[in-house]
């Protein structure tokens, strides 16, 4: 039985995102490399899935309890800036782009073994020395 699609709004960017529950990587990539989130990973993807209303109540209530104060100029900011994407959960342009990472992959794999072999040669060739010595 093939598990059930779901979405999931990502809270930094609002974009909304396709996943099954046994596959979060993507939407793990997403948050690593368009918001450089490194740690905590998982709070941030559980924390997708609480209601905005919630979520804003959690805010409050941390900042209230540390008396943190934070000017909110979210209705003077300009939201704007980017679209809201949605994205499929395969396309074309998707499947090139990781194609060419596969052929990237491969070729900078050869050229560190190269590298590494050419210092392992080296260092045997060091070893030589002072064991001549």
């Amino acid at each position: 039985m093939m598990p059930e699609l779901e979405t999931i709004t990502c809270i930094f960017c609002k974009c909304v995102m396709p996943f099954y529950k046994t596959d979060l990587k993507r939407f793990k990539n997403h948050i690593q490399y368009e918001h450089g989130i490194m740690f905590n990973i998982k709070y941030v993807i559980g924390s997708c899935f609480i209601e905005s209303g919630v979520l804003e109540s959690i805010g409050e209530r941390m900042m209230n309890k540390h008396h943190l104060v934070v000017e909110d100029d979210s209705e003077e900011m300009d939201t704007n800036v980017a679209e809201v994407h949605s994205y499929n959960l395969i396309s074309n342009h998707n499947q090139n782009n990781k194609r060419k990472l596969e052929n990237v992959d491969s070729v900078t794999e050869a050229v560190n073994k190269k590298k590494v072999d050419e210092m392992d040669k080296q260092k045997a060739a060091i070893y030589k020395v002072l064991e001549d010595d």
